[in-house]
């Protein structure tokens, strides 16, 4: 796309270089979608391409808060009172 909404990075993902109309912003979401490498390691595609889609439409991507923690883990107690819940009802 010269002169247009996307350049091809050294990495290979579509960077941002300047949109001038709704219509180029989409075409420009469109191609990232399509070439983008979803199932792949999210580190170096998925949130490259969620953070260039984020700056199409003026958005800061979301960012990790300080201190945040893992999820906690899931307490095996709960999982089997519901798996005998599911039982019960025959699913």
């Amino acid at each position: 796309m010269a002169n247009g909404a996307a350049s091809e990075a050294d990495n290979g993902s579509v960077e941002l270089v300047r949109v001038a109309d709704s219509s180029e912003r989409l075409d420009a979401v469109i191609a990232q979608l399509i070439e983008t490498q979803w199932l792949g390691e999210t580190e170096a595609h998925a949130r490259p391409a969620r953070a260039c889609i984020f700056e199409l439409f003026g958005l800061r991507p979301p960012q990790v808060a300080e201190g945040a923690s893992a999820p906690a883990q899931r307490n095996r107690e709960d999982d089997d009172t519901y798996k005998a819940l599911v039982g019960e009802m025959g699913y």
